[in-house]
This record gives structure tokens, sequence and C-alpha cells, in this order.
């Protein structure tokens, strides 16, 4: 396997993270396009599949999906096909053409399934382009697109694979669900059946005697979700950006908290720790503590001395009054009751059919709640004095 051959780079080109303005430039850009492997399947009993597709999961108020999109339009492509599955129609609902994101979308549905490199060889027989910028459904990515092409095209490889470097918290060297591939390696795809990438493409590739690069991210780059627990450090992130006005809809340019424009009410007794960043027509009521890294969705009410820490609040939540919400997710419409302790959990709302509630780290907690209440405000009360 070839390895960029770049300064800086152990076993690979080690590539900075990207800026919002850092567009691919002049060449580099030409003839590539964008795929994004969307059609996520379905393995074990991880909660976010279980109600909606993860590339569409909200991260930061947008589908993740959408962040990848930024991504590539900010890279300099203009276009980017959608590879999903079943799901199609929702992608297709969701996200339309594209417009909303500065970048053409187009989509392809995969019936078969054909797997990622089948998906790959069925795009690319239908476009022009030479090169693609492959990123799967599930990854934000936040490196240098205008270095990830130019060290690919340098080693003049067939196919880039990203890297994990050793200090990711995943294993070294594990594939992190970003490639740039030439339409040459199209002829190593046969036409029919299940084709993965590491299984088949890159073996195939080996023995056809074609070149393969790789490059190794920095650290914290990309963000993956596989999980509630990968989900929630996604979404810090993402939050962390808001908040400082980096992200979509601006923030306060800081790390305390940030109220997105739209009447949401807050109570002048409340207490924000951030950083928290609140959508659109929300309601925090009195006595209430959020601290972050925490996002609300739109339309949530957070019920009098209720908490909420460490979580991700999608739209449309009512958290009761007196509960404690920290370190967990709570879905579209999904309700808290009063009093009670979600710690490490994944609430779903029960009007969707066939969803529950899913603890995916620990079993939830029930008792004791004004003890936990009362540590948390304490916790707010120090952060709070600290800072003023």
């Amino acid at each position: 396997m070839e390895n960029c051959a770049i300064s800086g780079g152990i076993g690979g080109c080690r590539l900075p993270v990207s800026e919002a303005s850092g567009a691919v430039r002049g060449s580099t850009r030409q003839h590539v396009g964008g795929i994004i492997l969307a059609g996520t399947h379905v393995w074990g009993e991880s909660s976010l599949d279980q109600v909606i597709p993860r590339p569409l999961v909200p991260v930061g108020g947008r589908p993740l999906i959408c962040h990848i999109l930024d991504w590539m339009a900010c890279g300099g492509l203009e276009d980017v096909t959608i590879c999903a599955n079943s799901d199609t129609a929702l992608f297709r609902e969701c996200l339309q053409d594209g417009q909303g994101c500065g970048i053409d979308v187009r989509y392809a549905e995969d019936t078969m399934p054909r797997g990622p490199a089948g998906c790959i060889r069925d795009v690319m027989a239908q476009t022009a382009h030479r090169t693609f910028v492959v990123v799967e459904g599930a990854t934000v990515p936040t490196l240098n697109l205008d270095e990830l092409i130019a060290a690919h095209r340098q080693a003049k490889a067939a196919l880039t694979i990203v890297l994990a470097p050793e200090s990711s918290g995943q294993c070294a060297g594990t594939p992190l669900g970003i490639y740039v591939v030439e339409a040459e390696v199209m002829g190593e795809v046969p036409e029919h059946g299940f084709q993965d990438i590491k299984e088949r493409l890159i073996p195939d590739l080996y023995r056809a005697g074609g070149r393969v690069g790789t490059v190794l991210a920095v650290p914290g780059s990309p963000l993956r979700v596989t999980d509630a627990a990968s989900y929630l450090a996604l979404n810090t992130w993402a939050t962390e950006q808001l908040v400082r006005g980096e992200g979509n809809g601006g923030g306060r340019g800081s790390d305390g908290p940030s109220v997105s424009p739209g009447a949401s009410r807050v109570s002048s007794t409340a207490k924000l720790v951030g950083p928290v960043w609140i959508g659109p027509r929300c309601v925090i009521g009195p006595g209430a503590i959020i601290i972050g890294p925490t996002s609300i969705g739109a339309d949530c009410v957070i019920e009098a001395g209720a908490v909420v820490s460490r979580s991700a609040i999608w739209d449309r939540c009512r958290v009761g009054e007196g509960a404690v919400v920290d370190h967990s997710v709570v879905t579209v419409g999904a309700a808290v009751e009063p009093e009670a302790v979600l710690r490490n959990a994944f609430c779903v709302s029960p009007s969707q059919p066939g969803r529950h509630m899913i603890d995916w780290l620990t079993s939830r907690c029930w008792a004791a709640p004004d003890r936990i209440r009362n540590a948390f405000a304490a916790r707010a009360d120090s952060v709070l004095s600290l800072a003023s």
C-alpha cells in the first residue's frame, strides 16, 4: 500500500483540519465529483437505527448529511450523488436538489443491495467525472479537502483511504469512511452482486497492480457515528461550533450559551452554562438548569426546575418539571416525565410505532431526583460564580 510522502506524516501523510474557506482550488477540483454512501444497514441493536437513518440524525440542528454536503461544497465540488437504499425517498424529501447546501444533489437507489464498491461503480458509470471523493453517510469529515485531493494525485493513486491516527481513540490504521477514487477502478468492480471496498475492491486492485494510497487524519478528524455515544460526541462538536459562531445559524462567538433567533423564551431564573445551543420557539422554565455541551431543538419545553446536561434534545420535546436528563438523547416529540431521572439513556416518543425507550449504556435511574438535581445546581452555581 502506497503512503503519501508529505512532511509530518506517520506511515502516510497527516492532513490538517479544514477551515471554512479552505476550498479546493485550481486544477485539483476539475473533474471531481462527490459520492455519499448513505445506505447504512442495521447491524446489531443501535438505538439510532431504530428511529432514523444515521445520515439524517440531527447534528447541531441539521441532518448529519448536511455537514458532509457543506464540506464538499466548501471544498469546491459542484455535484454529489447520494447512494441510499429504501430510504432514498426520505433523503430526497429532506434534501431535495441540495441548493440549500450550495451543491447539486442527485440520488441513486441501491435496491439490490450492491454494497459500497458496487454503488461507487454504478455512479461512476453514469457521470463524466474522473475522480470521486467518497464519504460514508455517518461520517463528518473535518480534514482539508484540497490537501486530500492533492495528496491523492501526488501519489498517483487509483484509490486513497483516510485512516485513523494513533491517538484518535480507534485502532491506528482503521479506515474512517473517506476515500478518493479514480474512475479507472470501475473495471475492477463486477457489474452485479454485493461488492465491498475493503474485502473486494482493495484486494482486486492489488492483484491488478493498482496503486492504493493512504493518509492519516489528524486526531479528532473526522467524526463518525456508530452508536448513541459517538452521536453525542459528534453533537458536542457541532454544538461548540454553533455557539462559537462557526456553524450554521451563527452564535455568540464565545463558549457561553447561544439562543437561536426565533422568539425562544428563557426564564430570568434559568441557569445556562455553555456551550449550550437553544433552537427557535423554545420555552425554558423558571429554575431550569442547562449545562453544556447541550443542544435543544426547535419547539421544546424545559419545565421549571428541570436539569438538562451533556445531552441532545431533538425537536418538539418536553422535559417535565424537576426532571433530570444527563448524557442522553431525547428524540423528536418525546417527553420526559416530571421528576424522572435519565442518565445515559435514549428516549423515544411512544407515539412512534414499535419504538420504545432504549438504554444504551446503563439502565435508567429513577431514584433520588432531588439529590441529583441539587448536585447539578451546585455545579452550575460554581461555574457561574467563577465566570462572574
